[in-house]
């Protein structure tokens, strides 16, 4: 019997900056952009030192526990949430509002760089990082949406629960690709096989 195996990409940041194309308003692929690429908290009260969003693993112990699973899981999610929008658009003819669902996946991971240690666990923190992102986004001007949509990516069983159609792609897009990377047996060699 042969396994398939699919394995890790070699996903970068300049990946996630590649997606920001796809939003269409000028202005939030650019705040989007930069965010992405220069990502530090704004209020210098918070002396956070952020982690290499590159190499650390999505959550500790959790799905995408490897060295640069964040940033696939980030990848996979957001063209999860493309994909799913044009579905939902094509057959459905729902008018969604694209630009803030893409933004919100590429972003509504970002600030775990300020609550994971690496591969080494977690710094001590407070708040969550769909808080830290929120609050970050609100002081950036960031169109409520956006924030809405990171804010909800928990799902129905966090607070607070996704409102928008495009909160409910995101929350679900996320859950999808986690539940397919709950764990890293091959020390992120290979994510899952298929027999």
């Amino acid at each position: 019997m042969v396994t398939e195996v699919f394995t890790v990409s070699e996903i970068e940041l300049k990946d996630l900056v590649e997606l920001t194309k796809e939003i269409e308003n000028k202005e939030l692929r650019r705040k989007t952009r930069e965010l992405l690429e220069n990502f530090e908290l704004s209020n210098d009260k918070f002396e956070q030192n952020g982690s290499d969003f590159e190499k650390i693993p999505c959550w500790i112990g959790g799905h995408h526990y490897y060295e640069g699973g964040l940033i696939d899981h980030t990848y996979s999610v957001t063209k999860l949430c493309i994909s799913l929008s044009e579905n939902f658009e094509n057959v459905y003819n729902k008018d969604l509002d694209v630009d803030s669902l893409i933004s919100a996946a590429l972003l509504h991971d970002l600030a775990k760089k300020f609550i994971l240690n690496g591969m080494d666990g977690f710094k001590d923190y407070l708040l969550d990082h769909n808080v830290w992102i929120s609050c970050e986004l609100y002081s950036k001007d960031f169109p409520e949406k956006v924030i809405e949509i990171i804010m909800g990516h928990g799902g129905e069983t966090h607070e607070p629960i996704p409102k928008s159609d495009e909160g409910k792609i995101l929350h679900h897009a996320d859950a999808l690709d986690a539940g397919l990377n709950e764990e890293d047996p091959f020390n992120g060699v290979e994510i899952f096989g298929l027999q």
